[in-house]
């Protein structure tokens, strides 16, 4: 992962390795959170890397991971992010998708680990209700 001023100067490598780290986005604390392949993770029907959210400090030391699944964030331990909040147009999508409630709260953070858990929830297969006799 990169950075790069606006002006086209100063161009800093922030991160490395073999590893696919995309969709930086900074946070108010001057930490960068981002989607990374570096968890080794792969889909169990198909031969696809799996990319989960990482966090960073502003210059791309002390790398962790945020989302996972039940069995990784009980080995790691979950990290605290009291500022989290993702940007406007991915809650936006969320809601589009019945991720987020249209209700979710306007202002403040929201809970990372929350939001994986409604995102992974909404892709279950529900079956429909058999239709009324």
């Amino acid at each position: 992962m990169y950075e790069i001023g606006i002006d086209g100067s100063g161009l800093r490598q922030l991160t490395d390795g073999p590893y696919d780290d995309l969709e930086p986005t900074y946070l108010p604390d001057g930490g960068i959170v981002f989607v990374s392949s570096r968890c080794h993770r792969w889909v169990n029907c198909w031969l696809t890397q799996v990319a989960i959210l990482y966090r960073c400090d502003g210059d791309g030391s002390n790398i962790r991971p945020l989302s996972a699944n039940k069995e990784h964030l009980e080995r790691i331990g979950r990290f605290d992010m009291p500022h989290f909040r993702p940007r406007e147009e991915y809650l936006r999508e969320m809601v589009r998708y019945g991720v987020l409630a249209p209700d979710y709260p306007r202002e403040g953070p929201l809970d990372p680990y929350e939001l994986d858990r409604r995102y992974w929830e909404s892709l279950w297969y529900r079956p429909s209700p058999p239709p009324e006799p």
